[in-house]
């Protein structure tokens, strides 16, 4: 694959092209095991959505039974008042999901020729009773393709649609890219392990 320049998400010559068209819908799907089944079912969590990117759930409520995801979609004001399915493009709007209803309940989009990426959630307290599985925050960086800058963006989980309710812009650009980016270390910042390599 790599001397195609292939992957198993298609062909990135053609992605850095701005042709999406080949890349598989990344749909949500919902896996139930431990019921009296011997094999675990498999069911599309939102069948309407299409597609979406970086799926995370409150860290409090990991393990159990939830109601609440969040994830990051293609982003037009036009598309996003709508029950399109989401296509396969950059992420360019964050999204709350319901999974009892089986449907989008909120979103924020972060403006024309900005593009969204990987997020953290972070909950506003330790306790899963302590305002439910919305009560999170979400931090996440945006890039701004107008101006070649990057911001991180504070939103409330409950209620993406309000908008930041914090931006802290950077004067460059954080590479927007697959869930991180990674460089080599100099010497001067090696980082001495308890073990004593490094």
């Amino acid at each position: 694959m790599a001397a195609t320049g292939e992957s198993l998400l298609g062909s990135w010559a053609k992605v850095k092209g701005g042709d999406f068209d080949g890349i598989a819908v990344q749909r949500v799907m919902r896996i139930r095991t431990g019921g009296t089944e011997s094999e675990p079912t498999v069911e599309e969590a939102i069948p309407s959505l299409g597609h979406v990117d970086y799926v995370k759930g409150n860290p409090n409520f990991a393990g159990r039974q939830s109601t609440r995801i969040w994830g990051a979609i293609a982003g037009d004001p036009e598309w996003a008042v709508t029950d399109e399915p989401a296509p396969v493009a950059p992420p360019q709007a964050f999204c709350r999901l319901d999974l009892s209803s089986k449907r989008k309940v909120d979103e924020w989009y972060a403006g024309p020729r900005k593009f969204v990426d990987d997020f953290v959630i972070i909950p506003k307290s330790r306790e899963e009773e302590d305002g439910g599985e919305d009560h999170v925050w979400l931090l996440a960086p945006v890039f701004d393709a107008e101006t070649k800058t990057s911001s991180f963006v504070l939103l409330q989980g409950d209620n993406l649609s309000a908008g930041p309710i914090f931006e802290a812009r950077l004067n460059s650009h954080i590479p927007w890219g697959l869930h991180g980016s990674w460089y080599g270390l100099s010497s001067q910042h090696r980082i001495k392990l308890k073990n004593g390599m490094s």
